[in-house]
This record gives C-alpha cells, structure tokens and sequence, in this order.
C-alpha cells in the first residue's frame, strides 16, 4: 500500500483526480437531466423521485468540488457533458436508471482507491444515494408509485 507522499506522486493518483473531474462533470449532467425529465413525469411521485435525485446529484458535485479543491488547492473544471438525448418519458427514465447503475460502481472503485477514510466514506455515501435513485427509477418503471 501508498504512503500518502507515494500515493500523491503516483500515476494512479492522476487517475484518481481525474475520476473524480468526470464524477463532477457526470453529477451536473444529471442534476440537470433530472430537471429537464421532471418536466414529462407522469405523476407526482415520479416528479418528486426525480427532484430528490436532482437535489442530491447537485449536493454530490459539491461534495466532489470540495473534495478535488482540497487534494490539489485548484477549482475543479471538468469539461461539461451534454444532455443524452430521449423523447419519452420511459426513454429519459431508462437512462436515468443506466446513469444511477453505472455512477455506483464508479464510486464504489473511487471508494477503494482512497487513502484516507473519511474520503473512502463519503465515496460509500455517495453510492448509497445513487443506490436509493436506481431504487426510486426502477419502482417508476414496474410502475410502483404508491
């Protein structure tokens, strides 16, 4: 294992900065996704599971902001990500839930890779959110909304 000196000198600390830049860029995309879908949700409740993601996603890039801007003493300015492209509401919720699914294993891996625990467990929080959004999303598609 790194020593913290090792680690931060270390190619794989490069990449590690580098998934956190494209974590952020990935959670604005989202935030604003979830904002733009809530506009054809269907109910009330899907309305509200796309609103509580949303403020969370944009809670995650401010926790990842933070975190970045504290591991190399610069602003994070990750390239921005356009929005995917969908026409229905189905189509946008799929996408959402892919998003979710794929945003958990990549903090579960930037949990692993952390040196330090208080980051390793923030990373394990994040995933826990993205864990409740794929939950959320799933119960939309099968329809269970009460």
């Amino acid at each position: 294992m790194y020593h913290a000196t090792q680690w931060e000198q270390s190619p794989e600390y490069r990449d590690y900065l580098n998934r956190i830049l494209a974590a952020i860029a990935d959670e604005t995309q989202a935030a604003e996704f979830y904002g733009r879908l809530q506009a054809q949700a269907p109910t009330e409740m899907a309305r509200e599971y796309l609103e509580i993601a949303r403020k969370e996603e944009m809670m995650h890039r401010q926790m990842l902001s933070r975190l970045y801007f504290n591991l190399t003493g610069m602003q994070p300015a990750p390239a921005p990500k356009p929005l995917p492209k969908w026409n229905t509401f189905a189509e946008g919720l799929q996408i959402a839930l892919d998003g979710e699914l794929a945003a958990q294993e990549e903090y579960r891996k930037l949990a692993l890779m952390s040196a330090y625990p208080q980051v390793r467990d923030m990373f394990f929080d994040i995933m826990g959110d993205e864990i409740e959004h794929s939950i959320r999303f799933t119960r939309l598609f099968a329809g269970k909304t009460s």
